[in-house]
C-alpha cells in the first residue's frame, strides 16, 4: 500500500469518525434531558410521562453504546493502517 493510498484511507476513516462524533452530541443531550425529566415526573407522580421519558432515555443510552462501538472499530481501523503493507 502506497503512502497516498494510506492517506486516502485515513481521510475516509477520519470523516467516518467525525460523523460518529457529531451523532454523539444530540444522543448525549437527549439522554440527559429525558433522564432528568423522567426522574422529575416520576417524583411528581406523573407516571405515564415519567415512564415514557425513561423509555426514551434507555433508547438513547443504547444508541450511545452503539456509537461508542462504532468509534472503537474506527480506532482499530486506524491502528491497522500502521501494519498494513
Amino acid at each position: 500500500m502506497t503512502l497516498q493510498e494510506r492517506k486516502d484511507k485515513a481521510d475516509i476513516i477520519a470523516k467516518e469518525a467525525h460523523i460518529a462524533h457529531k451523532k454523539m452530541i444530540p444522543l448525549l443531550a437527549t439522554a440527559a434531558g429525558a433522564g432528568s425529566y423522567s426522574i422529575i415526573f416520576l417524583k411528581d407522580e406523573l407516571y405515564i410521562l415519567g415512564f415514557l421519558l425513561l423509555l426514551i432515555f434507555v433508547i438513547m443510552a443504547i444508541g450511545i453504546v452503539i456509537n461508542y462501538q462504532e468509534l472503537s472499530s474506527l480506532k482499530n481501523k486506524v491502528k491497522g493502517l500502521d501494519y498494513d503493507e
